[in-house]
């Protein structure tokens, strides 16, 4: 049975993006769709799963890859939202980031953003920004196959407050976890 390592990006001194309108800050939607995603993947899934950080810490990235190292996880999956400087309507955008190099990581980051883009209902947009070779740090100091998820715009308002909602990020989780199970299960 694979491990899998789930890491909410940001917490505590580090608050990542932030909405200010909105009083939201990525440190809180990171880590609250990164305890439905660990719950969902041992729940419903039947996975192994623990989580970089369960509360609102801060974790040196460092850290972060050395926990996945030497809890020996399988798969690394880091969990972020994104902000542009240029507010707008933009509709719900998703990318996933896998290390250059890893044909794992970029399977799975393949899967992972195909569930994402069929979570969301019809009347909202959806933008695909598709899955994308990165240099985070995760990525690249992980041993494992490792995948970087951008959820969505904090900085746009609407999205924002699509973020927000509790069933929002049980989608999210969801998602997440159906692309992690589609790629290690491939019918």
């Amino acid at each position: 049975m694979p491990r899998i390592m789930v890491d909410p990006g940001h917490g505590g001194k580090d608050s990542g993006a932030v909405n200010t309108k909105k009083r939201l800050y990525e440190k809180d939607i990171n880590l609250d769709v990164g305890l439905y995603l660990g719950k969902y993947l041992r729940d419903k899934l039947g996975q192994v799963s623990t989580l970089t950080r369960a509360f609102d810490e801060f974790v040196p990235l460092r850290t972060r890859c050395t926990l996945a190292n030497e809890w020996n996880a399988d798969y690394f999956i880091s969990l972020h939202t994104n902000a542009r400087p240029r507010k707008g309507k933009y509709g719900i955008e998703f990318e996933t980031y896998y290390c250059a190099g890893s044909e794992k990581g970029e399977q799975l980051a393949d899967a992972i953003q195909k569930k994402l883009l069929l979570l969301v209902e019809p009347s909202i947009v959806v933008h695909d920004r598709g899955i994308k070779k990165g240099r985070y740090y995760v990525l690249r100091h992980t041993k494992m196959p490792a995948v970087l998820v951008e959820m969505g715009f904090l900085s746009d308002n609407e999205e924002a407050e699509w973020l927000r909602q509790v069933t929002s990020q049980k989608l999210l989780a969801e998602a997440i976890a159906e692309g992690f199970f589609s790629f290690i299960h491939p019918i």
